[in-house]
């Protein structure tokens, strides 16, 4: 509210003598662009691209700072803001913001470094929130080593609100290859992020927060602005740099963000300087304009010549050749033709497409022009892609660069204005001008003089006016403007106050009025301001609707008031009242010389008359200590702090102690003794038995410093060594003390024991017995010739003898070996399985396998079946050997093998009829295979009609009355059966009715023929005129006397029928006959 006061009063002064007045430059803040010009345009310097660009916050919050010029830290750059960005304009009225997040905001992270810095700088506040953030992001690639950019941050909170809740924040989170922090990152940069922003040469890194850099902490750095007019801002830093090793050609993400703390009151920004975030790995390109208007990257046809200089990067050996190539091929105006660099025939030549820089040469320079064309095209954009191939050790880099070339400027545009001033000022005066070339003369009639601004300072009121000609380069004619100036004359200013004396009781309030004449007054169209302050330069604070009146309590602690009143001409005049109270005096009593050991807690108690209840205030030169009585402090140095008394009516009673410390010696001590191998750890302790606390170590070894900082450390040795141990206490004493560590390495002495004697299946643990040694021991045991384990014991199994050692080193390069023998028994193993044999096909047999000796668990495997177990079951298509071998539980093997003949016999035989009687047939046997020799086989023939032989050849008569299965059973000598067979027909058989009576009395209702030995059969039943009645191809078929099965039946009468046939050892045949159908 104080500053908005008095920013205020100055914009009603700036609005009188507008434009040109004799004040204080002042900073401006453009906003409103979009994000890509924010960070690419602003930001970032020449050569560097930004992509991914997001942002969190209200639109005003971010800004483009310009005019810092003499007045603020930086001239120009990237401002974000807790607030208004313009705010720091000081404008008439404080902007209030729109979209900020105000409350609605959140960042742990941002919250996590406000809550680190009262640690760090051993205060014990704690900010609760953070709000109102401003966070910009966004992605690049790294065009060299580091990545870095420099900053300002300022605050209103300076420097009321230092090492309270209120601590402001801001962080530059840096993410990407090579970086692994603790703050978050995105998705796609996983190792987390680092706060590359903090107060120089701090470890480890101290963020920059009112709390961390002010007057009382890190002066060096702060910049005081309380009352500023130039930049509205109470306070701000001088310029830090932000940077941070990074991986050349590398994308990264950075985060710049700044929040308010614990509540949303009182600004904050951080101000990136423009152009500042560059690279050191590509081309500097830089275009310098003769003739360039307003746009400084703009050529105008025919109009001035530019000059494009390349600069080597800063990283680069100078002493050799180095070139970078240049793509145009995006470019909109064509190289050599709208723009080139201009030769003495008139014509233009293109710009080349690599530089070169020779040794020792740094900066290339080429002259640039463009050529009128006659066409309107508007301005031309040109592009230029640089390749730079050195960059990133070789690997390239591209960046970019660009500027337009034009046919004309805007227009020429000159304007003059009417201001006011008062006699006795000097004030600016210039023309507003715009558009044109920009290479811009200046006569003014009036007094003969050039350029601009001039300087007017009037010796005598009244109006006073001057003609101004404002000339234009490249044949542009020029323009006039007239300014016109009213010269003020106004009485002297008087100023009294109307109250002579003051006299105030307890919690008392007076009004205390200035009565002002003469000066630029309110009725004259101007103002008073007026300055209200104590007899030690403590503003007070007037009323805002009549700052002539000041209200004045006792809690102001005044004993003198002053007023200054300073009227629209800058005139001040000054005048006071004297204030004295109608209230006890406060006494303190309190010790005012005090005595303390070095770093030792003690406590002040102090005591107080007067009216009260009392308020203690304890501070340590303007630093804050605590509230109440008493006071619990420690202190190393001797100080004079400062007890503030205040009773319940406002006064406030200082008292000063001088507090002097004592510091005892420090006396340190190290352990005696110390004896062992070179393997031993041995820990030495340095105990304090006196001192002041605080203490700081530092370790030597033989003299040499071993940059250990603990109160012990931990020390292995290959050699005797002497230990010094030199302890500083926080108080300026010190004290040292030295041990000897002794090395004493005994021999190494194994032992393994004797042979060993097991079984097979025994798992046999088999340790190291270390007899002496130095310790830390290495192991190598060797098993039947083999490395085998590195450990101080083995598990072994074997299923033979064999031979087991070791191999031992200790730490200190002792070794030795020892050996032993493994013994496991040899016991034969018999195997028995059943005999070879032959068996019938389809036939199967189980094969048993029997083993004895060995050390039993036998294991039986069959490998040709691929089956474990002592009996195996087979049924065999064909002969075969079955091997199969038996293992014991050492593995020990014996293998036999049985084999199987498979029999294969087919009977079968051939039959022949006789040619006198034909039911007389032969049988002779043709098994398959056939006898192997004679009487190998049995024959047993059954011929169906209860007939049989053992022959193997046989004639047999059947009596032709049916049909007969013949068999043969035929017998091998190993018991194998087959058999095969045959059916014999008899001759054919017929039988057809001569007649029937279908007349379902039951008898002969039904005509059927009757038939044997046939094979193949038809019947067809016509009437006398040839019409068929029945047909059939079944001897099982029956007529009944109906006609083709149908419903009508078949009159009495005689019918003809026709039989063909085959029987099944005959010829085929036809038969025909009448037959008479009666009911």
């Amino acid at each position: 509210m104080i500053r908005s006061h008095l920013c205020a009063v100055f914009g009603l002064f700036a609005i009188l003598v507008s434009p040109l007045q004799p004040v204080n430059a002042q900073v401006d803040v453009e906003t409103g662009l979009t994000l890509e010009e924010y960070v690419n345009d602003i930001l970032l310097g020449n050569g560097i691209q930004a992509f991914n660009i997001t942002y969190q916050g209200g639109d005003q919050q971010l800004g483009y700072l310009t005019g810092g010029d003499d007045i603020f830290s930086i001239s120009s750059g990237l401002v974000l803001s807790c607030d208004v960005s313009q705010n720091l304009e000081c404008p008439e009225e404080f902007l209030a913001c729109d979209g900020c997040l105000g409350n609605g905001f959140n960042d742990p992270d941002l919250l996590e470094i406000a809550n680190s810095v009262p640690d760090l700088i051993g205060q014990n506040f704690a900010v609760s929130s953070v709000n109102d953030g401003c966070v910009l992001e966004f992605d690049f690639i790294a065009a060299g080593d580091t990545v870095s950019f420099d900053y300002v941050f300022g605050s209103d909170e300076y420097e009321t609100w230092i090492n309270t809740q209120y601590n402001d924040v801001f962080a530059f989170f840096l993410s990407g290859p090579g970086i692994v922090g603790p703050y978050a990152s995105p998705a796609g940069f996983p190792d987390g992020a680092v706060n590359i922003a903090g107060v120089p040469n701090t470890d480890p890194n101290l963020p920059v927060t009112i709390s961390s850099v002010n007057s009382g902490t890190n002066p060096e750095y702060y910049v005081d602005n309380q009352g500023g007019e130039d930049v509205c801002i109470n306070g701000y830093t001088v310029p830090f740099t932000a940077t941070y090793p990074v991986e050349c050609g590398e994308t990264y993400h950075i985060k710049l963000a700044i929040a308010d703390g614990s509540d949303t009151a009182l600004e904050s920004v951080v101000v990136l300087e423009e152009g500042s975030f560059e690279s050191n790995a590509v081309v500097q390109i830089d275009l310098s304009i003769d003739v360039g208007g307003p746009e400084a990257n703009t050529i105008y046809e025919d109009c001035g010549t530019a000059t494009l200089s390349f600069e080597r990067p800063v990283e680069t050996i100078l002493d050799i050749q180095e070139m970078v190539y240049i793509n145009y091929g995006s470019s909109v105006a064509t190289n050599g033709v709208d723009y080139g660099q201009p030769q003495p025939d008139g014509t233009l030549l293109p710009l080349p497409d690599s530089v070169v820089f020779a040794p020792y040469v740094s900066i290339v320079e080429f002259e640039l022009t463009a050529a009128i064309d006659g066409v309107l095209e508007g301005p031309e954009l040109v592009e230029m892609e640089i390749e730079n191939v050195a960059a990133c050790n070789g690997g390239g880099l591209m960046t970019y660069f660009s500027f337009f070339v034009a046919e004309e400027p805007p227009p020429f545009i000159v304007e003059g204005y009417e201001t006011e001033m008062c006699l006795g000022d000097a004030i600016e005066l210039a023309p507003i001008v715009s558009g044109g070339y920009g290479n811009y003369t200046y006569e003014w009639v009036c007094t003969g003089e050039v350029g601009a601004p001039i300087i007017f300072e009037p010796d005598v009121a009244g109006p006073w006016t001057c003609e101004i000609i404002v000339g234009d380069t490249c044949g542009m004619p020029s323009e006039s403007a007239v300014i016109d100036v009213e010269v003020l004359e106004f009485d002297p200013l008087e100023v009294n106050i109307v109250e002579e004396t003051i006299e105030l009781e307890c919690n008392g309030i007076v009004d205390i009025q200035a009565v002002v004449n003469g000066g630029y007054d309110l009725a004259a169209g101007g103002f008073y301001e007026y300055d209200w302050e104590d007899q030690d330069g403590n503003n007070l604070f007037a009323s805002w609707f009549d700052p002539s009146i000041l209200s004045l309590s006792t809690w102001q602690n005044a004993d003198e008031v002053f007023v200054t009143v300073t009227d629209a001409c800058g005139m001040e005049l000054t005048d006071s009242v004297e204030i004295t109270y109608n209230i006890p005096p406060i006494v303190v009593t309190v010790d005012e010389q005090i005595d303390v050991l070095c770093n030792d807690p003690f406590n002040i108690t102090a005591a107080a008359t007067g009216t009260g209840p009392f308020n203690y205030t304890w501070l340590d030169g303007g630093s804050w200590l605590g509230w109440g009585n008493p006071l619990n402090w420690t202190t190393s140095t001797d100080e004079v702090i400062v007890l503030e008394v205040s009773d319940a009516c406002g006064q406030i009673e200082s008292v000063d102690i001088e507090i002097t410390v004592d510091a005892p010696e420090v006396i340190v001590s190290l352990p005696d003794g110390l004896v062992g191998p070179c393997t031993e750890v041995f820990n030495l302790q340095a105990d304090v038995t006196s001192g002041s606390g605080g203490y700081q170590y530092s370790w030597f070894q033989n003299g040499i410093n071993m940059n250990e900082n603990g109160n012990n450390v931990d020390i292995q040795l290959s050699e005797t060594s002497t230990f010094t141990v030199n302890v500083d206490d926080g108080c300026g004493q010190s004290g040292t003390d030295n041990a000897q560590v002794v090395i004493d390495n005994p021999p190494l002495v194994i032992e393994l024991g004797p042979d060993v004697y097991a079984s097979c299946v025994d798992y046999t643990v088999i340790p190291v017995d270390i007899v002496s040694g130095s310790g830390d021991y290495q192991f190598e045991w060797f098993v039947a010739g083999e490395s085998y384990d590195v450990d101080d014991e083995i598990t072994i199994q074997s299923y033979g003898t064999i031979p087991v050692s070791i191999a031992v080193q200790d730490g200190c390069g002792g070794s030795t070996l020892d050996s032993l023998v493994y013994h496991i028994p040899d016991i034969p193993i018999s195997l028995e399985v059943t005999p070879s044999t032959t068996i019938c096909a389809g036939d199967g047999m189980s094969l048993e396998a029997l083993a004895m000796g060995g050390e039993e668990g036998f294991i039986y495997y069959w490998p040709t079946l691929g089956t474990y177990g002592p009996t195996q079951y087979i049924a065999p298509t064909q002969s075969a050997t079955y091997p199969v071998i038996a293992t014991d539980i050492c593995g020990d093997e014996m293998n036999v093998s049985s084999t199987v003949e498979v029999q294969y016999l087919f009977s079968d035989f051939t039959v022949s009829g006789t040619e006198d009687n034909e039911n007389r047939y032969t049988f002779r046997a043709t098994p398959n295979p056939p006898e192997p020799y004679a009487g190998a086989y049995a024959y047993d023939w059954d011929f169906g009609d209860g007939s049989s032989s053992d022959e193997s050849i046989v004639v047999h008569e059947f009596d032709g009355l049916g049909d007969y299965t013949v068999t043969l059973d035929v017998t091998s000598w190993v018991g194998c059966i087959n058999q095969s067979y045959t059916v014999v027909r008899g001759p054919v058989l017929l039988y057809v009715p001569s007649a029937f009576t279908p007349n379902n009395d039951g008898i002969n209702d039904a005509f059927k023929v009757i038939g044997g030995q046939i094979k193949d059969y038809e019947l067809w039943i016509m009437n006398r005129w040839g019409e068929l009645v029945f047909h059939s191809t079944s001897l099982d078929d029956f007529w009944m006397g109906d006609v083709n099965g149908g419903s009508h039946y078949a009159g009495n009468g005689l019918y003809n029928w026709i039989i063909r046939l085959k029987g099944f050892n005959t010829d085929a045949e036809e038969h025909t006959g009448t037959l008479q159908l009666m009911r």
